[in-house]
């Protein structure tokens, strides 16, 4: 059974993103069983300090229309948040 604490799920995120570096929101909920991935990013970014990045991609989903999703893509150095005027 896949341990559902905060802190296993930042784990498997984390991984995931340095494995790979990148997933998507869906990817992050189906295949990582996280079913709040911003909140897991938030933590990852403001807790642990990692510059991720969110770009937002649209996709079809299983039914065939558009929907949006998030694209989480980790980078190097440390997280800085961006400011919006």
């Amino acid at each position: 059974m896949t341990n559902h604490s905060s802190e296993a799920q930042r784990l498997r995120l984390r991984k995931h993103l340095e494995l790979f570096g990148n997933a998507t929101t869906t990817e992050i909920r189906h295949s990582l069983d996280i079913l709040q991935p911003a909140a897991r990013i938030y933590e990852l970014r403001h807790h642990q300090n990692l510059n991720i990045k969110r770009t937002w991609r649209i996709t079809l989903n299983p039914h065939g229309t558009d929907h949006k999703v998030a694209l989480y893509s980790l980078h190097t150095g440390n997280y800085k948040q961006e400011v919006n005027l």
